[in-house]
């Protein structure tokens, strides 16, 4: 009604928006659009849930979470875990086949120093990011800033996260980090990696980023 009469008619379809309070109203909201409109442009939230970073921090608190180690400290980190984070696109790209021999080995769990040992074929620049992520961490809360550090470092950003969408996924879960960092601080409960898993994909579940769509000229 409101497309159709005074708005529309007063300041013209180019000059009239519509500001959804919930997002999932935005599909019965596109077809009910008048023909006469022509195109539009829909700007809404783009979910972070599922997106490429978002993949990765699942992957970097599981690959923590695989981690050991013996009473005489040598430390074993879990093949899969350490598999699955290593081949998320944002690390895979630097990496190339520097940790080919780990992929196929059998054994549920490889020594620390097997790691060590396939970074140093990788380019020093990207060592030194990548490295840090693969470090095993006391606790989780030091785990966290070691993915914060990671995400906020120049040299990803400028290599990476090239897009306005991108940036925008990036701060969106830097901050989520952030918070969750500060509220494990505040409280007294302790928070293990699995818990930690289950938190991370119920709250990127209600995070998303803003994005400008392109002009809507026919609804298929």
């Amino acid at each position: 009604m409101v497309l159709r009469g005074q708005l529309v008619e007063k300041y013209g379809a180019k000059s009239t928006a519509i500001v959804m309070g919930d997002e999932s109203l935005i599909a019965p909201l596109l077809y009910s659009l008048p023909n006469t409109l022509g195109e539009v442009n829909i700007t809404m939230g783009f979910p972070v849930a599922g997106s490429g970073l978002a993949n990765l921090i699942i992957a970097y608190f599981k690959y923590q979470e695989s981690i050991t180690s013996t009473r005489q400290e040598k430390v074993f980190v879990g093949r899969e875990a350490l598999i699955n984070l290593i081949n998320q696109s944002a690390l895979k790209t630097y990496l190339g086949r520097s940790f080919d021999s780990i992929k196929h080995g059998k054994s549920s769990y490889l020594g620390y120093e097997m790691v060590s040992t396939s970074l140093q074929s990788v380019a020093e620049e990207e060592r030194s990011l990548i490295g840090r992520l693969l470090i095993p961490q006391k606790n989780i809360t030091e785990a966290i800033d070691c993915l914060v550090d990671f995400l906020s470092a120049e040299y990803y950003a400028g290599k990476e996260q090239t897009s306005i969408l991108s940036n925008g996924i990036r701060l969106a879960l830097l901050k989520q980090l952030e918070e969750l960092k500060a509220e494990l601080i505040a409280t007294d409960f302790e928070v293990t990696y699995g818990i930690l898993d289950k938190i991370l994909r119920e709250s990127f579940k209600q995070l998303s980023t803003p994005f400008s769509g392109e002009p809507l000229a026919q609804l298929q």
